[in-house]
């Protein structure tokens, strides 16, 4: 029997960097189930039924909405929204780039993902060209940064759940800092 060819395959410290990236992202996307869950009074049940079929951007909108209506006081709600807005804006789409983008690799093991964005540019006054590909170098250690920012905002999250238990002061809001 013939074996499949299965093209280029990732050297193994740009598979692991991304495997790691991909585990703590579900963890993120979990926890922000399990806020959503808890501020909207949604037992496991209802809640994995309702949540199962909402895509993740529009997830973090309800728990922006939620975060409002049952804050516990407005630091609270200042830091869930500083969340809410490093996730959508920072680390999902770098999740969309690690997953969606497609990966090319050299036989010396230098990774690019290649950008599938078109955008039309003037490289002179009176020229238009559509750049439709670019390709980007990305090591390893570019994707464990994704995992540090997934594993900061998962703590985000996971402070989020216990703080309405608590009072403001019980955490000094100023340690968590998004750079």
């Amino acid at each position: 029997m013939a074996s499949a060819d299965v093209g280029h395959l990732a050297p193994s410290d740009h598979a692991e960097a991304i495997g790691q990236f991909v585990i703590a992202w579900s963890e993120l996307e979990h926890a922000a189930d399990e806020l959503i869950m808890r501020l909207g009074v949604l037992d496991e049940s209802y809640g994995s039924i309702v949540l199962g079929h909402i895509d993740f951007r529009d997830k973090l909108a309800i728990l922006r909405s939620l975060g409002f209506v049952k804050q516990p006081n407005d630091e609270w709600f200042a830091f869930l929204e500083k969340t809410v807005n490093q996730i959508d804006g920072v680390l999902r789409p770098f999740r969309n780039r690690i997953v969606h983008d497609a990966w090319s690799f050299t036989p010396t093991g230098r990774a690019f993902r290649v950008e599938r964005e078109p955008k039309l540019l003037r490289p002179q006054a009176h020229e238009r060209v559509l750049d439709t590909l670019r390709a980007k170098p990305t090591t390893p250690e570019d994707i464990v940064k994704g995992v540090k920012w997934a594993m900061f905002a998962l703590g985000a999250l996971s402070l989020l759940l216990e703080m309405p238990l608590a009072s403001r002061e019980a955490y000094p809001w100023e340690v968590l800092n998004w750079t």
